[in-house]
């Protein structure tokens, strides 16, 4: 409920008077994707074969993000190394209108092992599983493994993507649900934990200085499950 309202500094909005109407489209956008969070966390409720009301209680208090992302073809290098989100689940729209890049440059790890382009339709959403869920599911249903490569397209177009990690409350488990462990299930893959012990975990190492920050170590440690 205190999306982009102050004293948060992680959101610079821009001068109103530069780009009217911009912030109030962003936030309304978000109060939109993350009604369709919710959505989301009933329908895989039922997957687990849990407790629909569980699920949302521990997002009752999430600490989601979403980022605006935007580069031009033809431009630059690599964008972001393979990864899987420190996330439940991740919900991405790209501009899909005349003259631009759509979902150019995403690529998908398929099981077997091979990259594939990932093509965004109009009016459709692209869901990436997220980690939290592999470890609810306890290994069953696999984070999207993604990377972003060095765009090749239409030079001069643009891609632009909003993006939105659906995360849970900080004091919310990450740890495999009952349902989906114990008997045939087998054992628990993943260790208990919480979001914040969890994401500080994972997340830290970003945080170091650039002198002192490895950040091929970064991205190993991100992708530890």
């Amino acid at each position: 409920q205190h999306f982009a309202e102050d004293p948060d500094p992680q959101v610079p909005w821009p001068d109103e008077a530069r780009v009217p109407g911009f912030r109030r489209a962003v936030c309304e956008y978000h109060a939109e994707v993350e009604r369709l969070g919710k959505v989301l966390l009933q329908i895989f409720a039922r997957v687990l074969k849990c407790d629909e009301a569980k699920l949302l209680q521990l997002a009752d208090k999430h600490v989601s993000a979403m980022n605006l992302f935007s580069f031009t073809m033809g431009q630059g290098g690599e964008v972001l190394p393979a990864h899987a989100d420190v996330s439940v689940f991740t919900v991405i729209s790209h501009d899909t209108s005349p003259g631009a890049a759509g979902s150019a440059s995403l690529q998908m790890l398929t099981p077997d092992g091979l990259w594939e382009e990932v093509h965004g339709a109009p009016g459709c959403f692209l869901v990436n599983l997220g980690q939290i869920m592999q470890r609810w599911s306890n290994g069953r249903l696999r984070a999207t493994v993604h990377r972003v490569v060095p765009p090749d397209g239409e030079e001069g177009a643009k891609r632009q993507s909003i993006t939105f990690f659906q995360l849970l409350n900080y004091d919310a488990s990450v740890s495999v649900l009952p349902e989906c462990c114990g008997g045939s299930l087998g054992e628990a893959k993943y260790e208990p934990q919480t979001v914040a012990d969890w994401t500080a975990n994972r997340l830290s190492g970003f945080y170091q200085p650039p002198e002192k920050r490895d950040i091929n170590k970064c991205w190993f440690n991100y992708n530890a499950d």
